[in-house]
């Protein structure tokens, strides 16, 4: 993965904000097997598992983590219907529907180096009151 390309290239103090596209649900990887790629995507590119998602936030401390696009905006997009509406509705069901975070399809959060004493041995992970949530309902989906 390029986690470790970022590790080696980031500043101690500095700081890096990361989009990735997730997939946690089942359900959602079986919608991504029926509607096609986009052409600008290669075979090998994915949206990252739990597992995947896990592995990137090791080491790091995470803030601000923010999840987006609950998969029905890819549809109306599909479809050829201006998305703009299906985004703001997405947006507004996952501030307010917790259990929806499982269906994100895209996550957004700040990743800072943790200093080298907290990462001998073990990985620690420090998480805001906003992530720690999202991470505990994910771990719960």
């Amino acid at each position: 993965m390029a986690v470790n390309e970022m590790r080696c290239i980031l500043k101690p103090d500095g700081f890096i904000v990361m989009k990735e596209p997730i997939c946690f649900s089942r359900m959602y990887a079986k919608m991504r097997a029926v509607f096609p790629f986009s052409d600008d995507v290669s075979e090998y590119e994915h949206p990252l598992t739990k597992e995947e998602f896990r592995q990137v936030r090791e080491g790091f401390h995470v803030s601000g983590l923010r999840l987006f696009r609950l998969p029905f905006v890819a549809i109306a997009r599909y479809l050829g219907l201006k998305p703009k509406l299906f985004m703001k509705s997405s947006d507004f069901m996952l501030r307010h529907f917790r259990y929806l975070e499982h269906f994100a399809t895209v996550a957004v959060m700040k990743l800072k180096m943790l200093s080298p004493s907290n990462q001998q041995g073990m990985h620690i992970l420090y998480l805001d009151d906003t992530a720690e949530e999202t991470l505990q309902s994910e771990i719960r989906g």
